[in-house]
């Protein structure tokens, strides 16, 4: 997968998986740590980063303290060394870099630039990089979630954390916007679309802002490319786990980009003794997600991908895309998902009465309602063909085509076949293409086939009784199914 910014990953280059939005407490912390311990330990090599401009704590517990570097270099020249700054993992742990600690001293805050990190983490021989930011929708945390190839959003079901997780993306997209190649050239144009722009922007907003042709096109690149993950914590039952998704599409219906849910993790009061204990590696006792779960997703990616399945806005998506299942799912599985949507964004709940406009989620609703209506009606016809095709499959007669090869090896056409037997042209073309519904009543029937068979040379009494063993074993089948 590629970030949104023009940079294409290699191979063997790390994966950049950021996590933001929530606010504090929101618990993104714990959860980026736990699951750097935890790849770590399925035997990758991990760097987790504390980008924190608030002090940071990852560094508590850790078996070195990490040392400041900005004494020893100047951090905002075009190349900088981070390494002395890292204190490298031990055994199924990972290294750590605290941002923090690159600063000069406690009265002048970090100068690390979000787009020189990437670049020098991007260099290193890890195979997972964890980014810790803040709760700070700012320019250094939309950049640095743009750049990475997976950003993740954690957000509880508070009303303030979901709104900082909004607003998050918000700026995420807006500085992508900044990060592409053309933006160099209507940087002018762009400013003043961003700029004229509210804190709370909806995806109207920002189409109407981008009205220039070359910014329209601008916009509709970054949408299609932004794939966001969801993360749910602190989620007290069932109820609430199950909101993650219906969070997703509204959140989609705001910004136009609809996040994938990488899953929902249950409450957990005994959070801070996992944190004292340093056993940040033992699954959550609450139900729902453990951090083991998390990390397999993690792992695995691309599967994950695959299940959630995820149009832009701007692209009138099929229903099953709207749904965000794929198009192989069973009629069960896509009523399911259609019923989990649209409960969630029924009833009332923190996102749907302080987030989501109560016009965005009429409009989601009524799409939801579309997107069922043709799916009921495309698994009718769908299952009405099935039905035909193996009617068809059954009601296929040996001894019809046998007359109709023996009619073409005379040369004759079924209107001369008509004529010659004086059969009727609509019996006789329902008796050659087996078609039972169409067929005379079978009285009638066995002195046709007589008469067909002396006009084409054949035995008339073979021919009667193999077309009627064949023609009462398609009706009791009939009958069966």
């Amino acid at each position: 997968m590629q970030a949104l910014s023009p940079h294409s990953r290699r191979p063997l280059e790390p994966r950049l998986l950021a996590f933001g939005g929530g606010s504090g407490g929101s618990g993104r912390s714990t959860l980026a740590r736990a699951l750097a311990q935890n790849l770590a330990q399925r035997g990758r090599s991990v760097l987790l980063v504390d980008a924190s401009f608030q002090g940071g704590y990852h560094h508590i517990g850790w078996p070195e303290m990490p040392r400041a570097v900005a004494r020893e270099q100047d951090l905002e020249t075009e190349h900088f060394d981070l390494q002395a700054a890292i204190v490298p993992g031990g055994r199924d742990k990972p290294s750590l870099l605290s941002i923090p600690f690159t600063r000069r001293g406690v009265a002048f805050p970090p100068r690390v630039r979000a787009a020189q990190l990437v670049r020098t983490l991007r260099a290193g021989s890890w195979e997972d990089i964890l980014i810790d930011l803040d709760a700070r929708p700012d320019a250094f945390n939309a950049t640095i979630l743009a750049l990475s190839e997976y950003p993740i959003l954690v957000t509880s079901t508070e009303a303030s954390s979901l709104l900082y997780t909004v607003e998050t993306l918000r700026q995420m997209l807006a500085y992508a916007l900044l990060l592409q190649p053309e933006a160099d050239t209507l940087e002018r144009k762009l400013l003043d679309a961003l700029e004229s722009l509210s804190a709370h922007y909806t995806l109207q907003d920002l189409e109407n802002a981008m009205q220039h042709p070359p910014l329209q096109s601008l916009l509709q690149r970054v949408l299609s490319a932004a794939a966001p993950w969801l993360l749910l914590n602190h989620t007290r039952d069932a109820n609430e786990r199950d909101l993650a998704q219906p969070i997703a599409l509204g959140i989609g219906a705001i910004t136009g980009v609809r996040p994938r849910v990488l899953g929902a993790i249950g409450y957990d009061a005994e959070r801070g003794d996992y944190l004292r204990s340093g056993a940040l590696d033992e699954p959550l006792r609450a139900p729902g997600d453990t951090i083991s779960v998390l990390a397999e997703r993690l792992t695995h990616m691309p599967h994950l991908i695959n299940t959630q399945p995820r149009l832009p806005a701007h692209i009138a998506p099929s229903p099953t895309d709207l749904i965000g299942i794929p198009q192989t799912s069973s009629p069960q599985e896509i009523r399911r998902a259609w019923r989990h949507l649209w409960d969630g964004l029924r009833q009332q709940s923190n996102f749907t009465e302080y987030i989501l406009p109560a016009e965005a989620r009429e409009q989601v609703l009524e799409q939801l309602e579309q997107a069922n209506q043709e799916l009921q009606y495309a698994q009718a016809k769908a299952q009405a063909e099935r039905r035909q095709t193996q009617a068809d499959r059954r009601y296929q007669s040996t001894v019809a085509q046998e007359l109709q090869r023996a009619r073409n090896a005379k040369g004759m056409t079924i209107q001369s076949l008509s004529r010659r037997a004086h059969i009727g042209l609509r019996y006789l073309e329902a008796i050659e293409a087996f078609e039972i519904p169409a067929l005379p009543r079978e009285v009638y029937l066995r002195g046709y086939l007589r008469e067909i068979a002396r006009a084409l040379d054949l035995d008339p009494d073979d021919l009667t009784k193999k077309y009627l063993v064949e023609l009462h074993a398609a009706r009791s089948a009939a009958l069966e199914s």
